[in-house]
């Protein structure tokens, strides 16, 4: 509660510290605008000096509130009153830094606009191929943002360009143009402004009657906005009409009408026009003094305004602003090659450690590969081998071995060789087939049969075996993991079969359907249920028989065979059935006979 009571105050103060500065800063923004509005009208309606004045009071409160966007139209519209007093190179100044600026905030129409507002500048200058090349690029940025007004504007000044080099056709398309796109966007100022300057080639080629109807159209439309600047330059044009008629009188009226409100707000390329054009009408008229007079006045205002030392001055600035430009675009192309070397050198740095780091995976995966694969033959290697020492149990070697001795102290020297031959069979095939993953079925039956005759040596011939192979099945052809049969074999006789029995018989069937090879294993005998309960120090052998052949089947699934099973039931007239499926696998007869790879 106490951290809370200390808190409260605090933020309270800091969230109205952050609402005023908001509302201030908006109130701030109003105010600029305020100013900047205030100076549109006063230029609009001849207040010249009240505009100058107000846009730069709001060119210092844009600064303030760093609003680039507006700063850098205020700088255009401070260079466009300087422009029109004859003041080029101070134009020229505020031009570029609205460029600048314009640039700096990435803003394309204002740059676009200012390129446009430098070519007029240059126009004025009679500099046409300078002019031109900003009107170029003003109006390439105007046409990507679809700005058609704009666009416009910059056709409309084209067209002045090829009016004073005197390509009439060429300056009337352009106007034409340019007056279809105001009148789309209905601007009544931008329309009155084209259909002046149509009328400006019609006055050119001698067309008087068409350039006065166009002349009176801007007229009306600009003394209905009140618009001071283009009143008098719609008088000084009809003026030139009347002079071109031989109406001087006429001409005198409107010249004198134009060269009033000129002055009045001080436009001083306009006061240079009319008084050209009144002494021009003055000497026609043959008013020598009047001529005189305005005469000297012209040439004060012209010399003012296109003296050797102003263009000069505009010289020096454009090449300060271009070398300054150069530079900087030197600096931005140093910071590039140094910023593009070391995202280089870290991209060589990141591919080299992503090659190592590919090596690296390659190389563990291929060894965790390498060692997987050798735990498996190892695993299976192991198993073949605990599976062996049950087939070789020495409690079967020496029973197999006694009984033939046996037979060489009754000296009968034919069963004891035959018996002797076929255990020696035996194990050598036992010994053989542990080495290799497959043999064939016909060698598995081979070593069975070897089997079955020591195990009836045993039993006095106390059992019958029968092997049923069907004939869809090719025991030279078909192959199945070595010495796979025999421990269920051997447990069918040690654990199943009465050796009292005359009647005992095991029977292996073997059949392939559906790539599947089936082998089944009955016998007679008491079962497993009656062999558990009766043999059951014995347990063990069978249990270990049966669990090695199934992880031996398991593991062989991980690497080429799959799909295997074994299952052991009790016949229900007696005795137990073993049922091995396996995959059905053939000998590879392009390559190699046998079954290994």
């Amino acid at each position: 509660m106490y951290i809370m009571r200390f808190l409260i105050p605090i933020l309270t103060s800091l969230f109205f510290l952050l609402y005023h500065n908001a509302h201030g800063n908006h109130n701030q923004i109003s105010v600029c605008d305020s100013d900047f509005t205030k100076g549109s009208e006063y230029y609009k309606t001849g207040k010249i000096d009240s505009a100058l004045l107000v846009y730069k009071n709001a060119l210092q409160c844009y600064q303030k509130s760093n609003d680039l966007k507006k700063t850098g139209e205020t700088y255009n519209q401070i260079a466009v009153i300087y422009r029109d007093q004859g003041e080029y190179d101070i134009a020229l100044d505020y031009f570029l830094k609205a460029l600048d600026t314009h640039e700096s905030s990435e803003n394309s129409e204002g740059i676009a606009q200012t390129y446009n507002s430098i070519g007029i500048l240059y126009m004025a200058w009679k500099d046409y191929n300078t002019s031109l090349d900003y009107y170029n690029k003003s109006l390439k940025i105007y046409t990507g943002l679809k700005a058609e007004l704009k666009i416009a504007d910059v056709l409309n000044n084209i067209g002045l360009i090829h009016k004073y080099q005197e390509d009439y056709a060429t300056a009337l398309k352009y106007f034409e143009e340019s007056l279809l796109l105001r009148q789309k966007g209905n601007d009544e100022n931008k329309i009155a402004s084209s259909f002046h300057n149509i009328g400006i080639i019609y006055n050119a080629t001698a067309d008087y009657k068409t350039a006065l109807q166009y002349y009176n159209k801007a007229y009306e439309i600009w003394k209905k906005l009140d618009y001071k600047k283009d009143i008098a330059t719609s008088l000084n044009a009809i003026g030139n009409v009347y002079l071109n008629l031989g109406d001087n009188k006429k001409a005198d009226e409107f010249f004198t009408e134009g060269l009033s409100i000129a002055l009045e707000i001080n436009n001083t390329q306009m006061v240079i026009s009319l008084y050209e054009n009144l002494c021009l009408n003055y000497s026609e008229m043959g008013n020598h003094e009047k001529f005189r007079d305005y005469y000297y006045i012209y040439l004060n205002y012209y010399d003012s305004v296109y003296n050797i030392e102003k263009h000069q001055n505009l010289l020096e600035l454009q090449t300060k602003y271009e070398t300054e430009k150069n530079q900087q675009k030197i600096k931005s192309l140093n910071q590039e090659i140094k910023i593009k070397n070391l995202q280089a050198r870290n991209t060589k740095l990141f591919l080299t450690f992503l090659i190592i780091s590919i090596i690296l995976m390659i190389g563990f995966g291929y060894l965790f590969y390498r060692n997987r694969k050798t735990s498996s033959e190892l695993r299976i290697t192991d198993l073949n081998q605990r599976l062996l020492r049950l087939q070789m149990n020495p409690h079967f070697i020496f029973n197999s071995l006694g009984a033939i001795q046996e037979y060489i102290y009754k000296e009968d020297a034919l069963k004891a060789g035959t018996y002797l031959s076929n255990f020696s069979k035996l194990m050598r095939s036992i010994l053989e087939f542990s080495k290799r993953d497959y043999i064939l079925l016909s060698e598995e039956i081979e070593m069975l049969e070897y089997y079955f005759e020591l195990q009836k040596l045993r039993f006095k011939d106390g059992f019958k075996h029968i092997i049923d192979i069907d004939e869809e099945t090719d025991p030279d052809f078909v192959c199945i993991p070595p010495m796979l049969l025999q421990p269920f074999v051997e447990n069918s006789i040690e654990h199943g079969l009465k050796k009292s029995d005359p009647n005992s018989e095991i029977i292996i069937q073997i059949k392939s359907k559906a790539n599947i090879l089936d082998i089944q294993i009955h016998d007679n005998g008491i079962g497993f249920e009656e062999s558990f309960n009766n043999k059951k120090p014995k347990k063990d052998h069978k249990s270990r028989a049966l669990e090695i052949t199934n992880e031996r089947l398991k593991s062989l699934n991980k690497t080429k065979i799959s799909n295997s099973s074994i299952e052991i039931s009790e016949k229900s007239t007696g005795g137990t059935t073993v049922s091995l499926k396996i995959p059905l696998m053939f000998k590879n007869i392009n390559h190699d006979q046998s079954c290994n790879n």
